[in-house]
């Protein structure tokens, strides 16, 4: 398994930290590579949705199931991808008036051939693109 894990600390309450990471529609606003979003029902547990992306540099439509909701801490995606799985983890830690975020993917794909090559690859291009958000966010939530 390739794993990225990222975090900053905002000075944001965490109600206001989910209400933006929840509301998936506005992703292509401060997540890189993601130009587009197509929600499919309402944002609950088992809903999939779609993001268009150019995280390996051609366009590509990506489904992500959300696999866990858990209000003002956990929210977790998963991706299928060939031979595995990319899972996409947010934590929010409320800090009084400031909220920490946590931003975590991890790459599984079979057999680990493929996973040690292809895995690197996207684990490195999923840093670039947490990076960013975490730097986005700060500029999303100060304007919020």
């Amino acid at each position: 398994m390739k794993t990225v894990s990222l975090s900053r600390t905002f000075q944001a309450s965490v109600s206001k930290g989910w209400e933006i990471l929840c509301d998936i529609k506005n992703y292509p606003q401060f997540v890189p590579f993601i130009t587009e979003i197509t929600p499919n029902g309402p944002f609950v547990e088992g809903m999939v949705w779609h993001d268009t992306t150019t995280l390996l540099w051609i366009t590509q439509r990506v489904a992500h199931k959300v696999e866990v909701i858990k209000e003002y801490e956990h929210l977790v995606f998963s991706v299928p991808v060939t031979g595995g799985v990319v899972t996409e983890d947010f934590r929010l830690e409320s800090m009084g008036k400031k909220t920490k975020i946590t931003l975590t993917v991890s790459v599984v794909i079979k057999p680990w051939i493929v996973e040690e090559t292809v895995g690197r690859l996207l684990a490195a291009r999923f840093g670039t693109m947490l990076r960013k958000t975490l730097e986005n966010l700060e500029i999303f939530l100060s304007a919020a």
